[in-house]
């Protein structure tokens, strides 16, 4: 068996050690229990996935160059597990004595899998994990930063924090540690994402260089949520100053405020570098909707110009003043759009032939064209997985109640947090006021959800999960996401369908306070439970569960 064990390791080595992009992997650790879950790239059930789980201290690099004589000096676990429905797998880890304590590299690979997927995993005893939370909390109530500051310094092995560059920016990092809510049995996980996630805003705004910027995402982006493929193709092109100007010396609230701002100079540099005006028109009706927003529905003025001669425009007024704000693209935009109304183009060379010093004019000859029939936006490109869900997500995401990602990615299988879905509601039926504030303590002031939970308290849809905390980051449950969506209906007059009693084989796990919404969700075919007859109320809720339950109620 351990021969056949590390053939299989050797075998996994013969894949190439890039992320693989549709793929999925999570974890969560319990007293001498390890838990690993995910979902393959090709989503189909059957195949053999193998996880490695290296020693504290050793890297992939290090298990790519090991051999079968010296990989025990690396690895401290294989197993191997097969797939299920939608291309899912589960590894359950019983530790010992000899498991390395602290942060570890991990992988997952097999025919399954596009490419090996690392990932890391923070072990700790629970006598550990309830030492840090105790830790943790103290440093937050104590005044100033001294003790968050010393916190760091006594947990950043076992947390796994990069500290390379923490000196610089140590105020601000343990400033926003103090505002973050983190639950007991998660502390650890949640601390080591807090931690690199204020890094990585501190980082993203001290960059002032391109290779910065990558090793910020390098060091502090641990879960690789943030998509590198349009970020690495701009650097290629030699725009990454582009970047660098449009997201350096700013300051940032929070880490999404920052990876955000991230994004929006990653389509301006692009937009500077566009190699031609198909890529520019790509670029703009691909992300405008989501960093620029500029109308370009039905009537406006973009969906009346023709594009061609647009886009010829843009990308001219583009080449003679690059762009490094939201403003400056709005502006360089309108400029070529009059422009085109106007049935002129830019001419930055400042004259032609024997004429002075002004721009000419060109009015443009328009030969019709065939009518082509455009190909559909592909908004996901991971949801062959689910494809039970696909039409619920794409639904959602027309009404921009599912936002769309850049990087395609839905990621349909990962949990969702109690404020995500609370936003999805509030979204979805028009009550979100920017205004709202609310009193619970987890949810800061500038934080970007706020607006949403404090929308949803003051409708009446949601309460905390106590008079003073919301239950910020925590995974939404099934049997919650019934009682939110109920209040939704009863708070704005909408009447659920009455179909037939459903019962569930696991009714008796249902909480009290959930069984009359969960009861009237199955009549109205909003929730359906298993193919095993349960409904699972203490399961953590999917997104894609989360968009069909949601799809469903808004078509009542």
């Amino acid at each position: 068996m351990k021969k056949r064990m590390l053939s299989l390791l050797l075998a996994l080595l013969m894949l190439a050690w890039v992320p693989a992009l549709g793929a999925t992997v999570d974890y969560t650790t319990q007293d001498s229990l390890i838990t690993v879950t995910g979902t393959t790239d090709t989503g189909l059930s059957g195949e053999e996935v193998t996880l490695v789980i290296l020693k504290s201290g050793k890297t992939l690099a290090d298990l790519k160059q090991s051999t079968s004589a010296n990989v025990k000096d690396v690895v401290q676990y294989i197993g191997q597990s097969t797939t299920g429905a939608g291309g899912s797998f589960t590894f359950l880890i019983t530790v010992d004595d000899h498991f390395d304590s602290g942060l570890v590299a991990a992988s997952v690979g097999g025919r399954g899998f596009d490419a090996t997927v690392p990932f890391e995993i923070i072990y700790t005893s629970s006598e550990d994990v309830q030492n840090i939370f105790k830790a943790f909390q103290d440093a937050q109530k104590a005044s100033g930063n001294t003790a968050m500051d010393q916190f760091i310094k006594d947990y950043e092995k076992i947390l796994g924090f990069a500290t390379g560059e923490y000196p610089a920016v140590s105020q601000a990092v343990c400033s926003y540690l103090k505002t973050v809510s983190v639950s007991e049995a998660n502390a650890v996980k949640e601390i080591a994402a807090a931690y690199n996630g204020a890094m990585l805003k501190e980082m993203i705004s001290k960059a002032d260089s391109a290779a910065k910027l990558t090793a910020a995402l390098d060091a502090y982006d641990r879960s690789n949520s943030f998509d590198r493929t349009d970020f690495d193709a701009l650097i290629a092109k030699g725009g990454g100053a582009d970047m660098v100007k449009a997201v350096s010396g700013k300051s940032y609230s929070t880490p999404e405020d920052a990876v955000e701002a991230l994004h929006v100079a990653v389509f301006l540099g692009s937009s500077n570098h566009a190699s031609n005006r198909e890529e520019l028109k790509a670029l703009f009706e691909a992300y405008n909707e989501d960093y620029i927003g500029i109308a370009a529905g039905t009537g406006s003025r973009y969906a009346k110009v023709n594009k061609e001669t647009f886009y010829k425009n843009l990308s001219k007024q583009l080449q003679k003043t690059p762009v490094y704000t939201k403003d400056a693209y709005v502006s360089a935009f309108n400029k070529a759009l009059s422009d085109t109304e106007s049935g002129s183009t830019v001419n930055p060379g400042g004259g032609s032939g024997g004429g002075g010093g002004g721009g000419t004019i060109e009015t443009p000859i328009e030969t019709p064209k065939p009518t082509v029939t455009p190909k559909p936006e592909i908004l996901f490109d991971d949801l062959d997985s689910v494809p039970w869900a696909e039409e619920s997500v794409l639904e959602l995401a027309g009404r921009n109640i599912i936002a769309k990602d850049p990087g395609k990615k839905f990621r349909p299988n990962d949990n969702i947090t109690r404020e995500e879905y609370v936003k999805m509601l509030v979204t979805a039926l028009g009550v979100y006021d920017a205004s709202a504030q609310c009193s619970f303590r987890d949810v800061p002031a500038d934080a970007w959800f706020a607006p949403y939970v404090a929308s949803a308290v003051n409708s009446g849809l949601v309460k905390g999960v106590s008079d003073t905390e919301f239950g910020a980051g925590l995974d939404i449950t099934r049997e919650d996401i019934a009682v939110l969506t109920y209040r939704a209906a009863q708070k704005e007059g909408i009447t659920l369908a009455q179909g037939d009693a459903k019962t569930f084989t696991d009714a008796e796990t249902i909480s009290d306070y959930a069984k009359e919404a969960v009861d009237a969700m199955a009549k109205a075919g909003i929730v359906n439970g298993y193919e095993d007859g349960s409904f699972g109320a203490k399961k953590q809720a999917t997104r894609a569960e989360v968009a069909v339950m949601l799809d469903r109620f808004l078509k009542q």
